[in-house]
């Protein structure tokens, strides 16, 4: 089951369609039960019984990969130089803050 990425800032959902798609490749079958915009990073969740065991490890470090990365990502435009800013929750770069 392919998880929308509609409802995510438009900045995040080319890195999320990404990760998706890797993550289907690779693991088939898996189930993610959760991708969303929360506390200014992406979050995942995938169901455990969907995939093999060995290779949860795997799949679970993807989903850690994809959190860490959107810390960076610019949640209007997708330039990859973003930061947290004060007053906002999300992070946004230089060009979209102006």
């Amino acid at each position: 089951m392919t998880p929308t990425i509609d409802h995510l800032p438009k900045g995040w959902q080319p890195l999320a369609q990404e990760f998706v798609e890797k993550t289907e490749r690779e693991f088939r079958g898996i189930v993610i039960t959760n991708l969303s915009a929360k506390s200014g990073w992406l979050s995942v969740d995938i169901d455990k019984n969907t995939v093999r065991m060995q290779d949860f490890w795997r799949a679970t470090k993807l989903c850690e990969g994809l959190s860490s990365t959107s810390w960076n990502v610019c949640v209007e435009c997708g330039s990859h130089h973003a930061e947290q800013r004060p007053g906002h929750i999300m992070p946004i770069c230089d060009d979209c803050l102006n």
